[in-house]
């Protein structure tokens, strides 16, 4: 009798302990914006971060089901934060940080997020007068500017050229536009393909 009281005792604290630390669940949809379609087979990996540390400890990988849904329960460990990653081949990887402090267990923490097929606009510079001592100078006014492989926003000079081919990284089915200064100012704009290369002519 006192085995069965002690046993009883016992697992009703373990169950108290698992009550007082349940896991933490997110879900949400990863949106595709280049399709207005929810992505699929996204790789999802979730990281924590130790309190006063930046070291990323990988506790989770996951991914997307055929409408973009996904699910991630995980221990409540006592850490600072989370870091969430969302990649999948030929789109732009999203980072998101997520606190310890805004995470709850008494329901999903719901965690949507949209991601962009990658696209490159080949600006053609197109001397027309095949003249030497003729330059150009541009900006670009609508597009990705937001990443390493992106190309400057900046104004931007060319001299001592026939003709210059120069790639640019976009979001796919979205406006890249140049704005080319000069004694009337131009603007020449196209429409990028994911996963493709489109040409904008720049003759000047």
């Amino acid at each position: 009798m006192k085995y069965f009281i002690y046993t009883f005792l016992v697992l009703g604290f373990l169950a108290s302990c698992k009550k007082e630390t349940p896991n933490f669940t997110i879900s949400g949809k990863i949106q595709d914006n280049s399709f207005s379609t929810g992505l699929k087979n996204a790789e999802i990996k979730l990281y924590e971060i130790e309190i006063g540390t930046t070291k990323e400890k990988l506790i989770l990988t996951s991914s997307t089901d055929n409408n973009g849904n996904y699910s991630l329960n995980f221990e409540r460990n006592q850490v600072e934060k989370y870091i969430l990653k969302i990649n999948k081949n030929n789109y732009f990887e999203k980072t998101e940080t997520i606190y310890f402090s805004a995470l709850t267990t008494k329901e999903d923490n719901i965690k949507n997020y949209s991601v962009d097929a990658k696209a490159w606009v080949n600006l053609h510079f197109t001397n027309t007068d095949k003249d030497l001592s003729k330059s150009i100078e541009y900006g670009i006014t609508s597009g990705k500017s937001d990443c390493d492989e992106c190309c400057t926003p900046t104004k931007q000079t060319l001299t001592n050229t026939l003709e210059e081919n120069i790639i640019c990284i976009n979001n796919g089915n979205s406006t890249y536009s140049v704005l080319i200064i000069s004694e009337t100012l131009k603007t020449y704009t196209i429409t990028t393909t994911p996963f493709d290369t489109v040409t904008l002519e720049i003759p000047f």
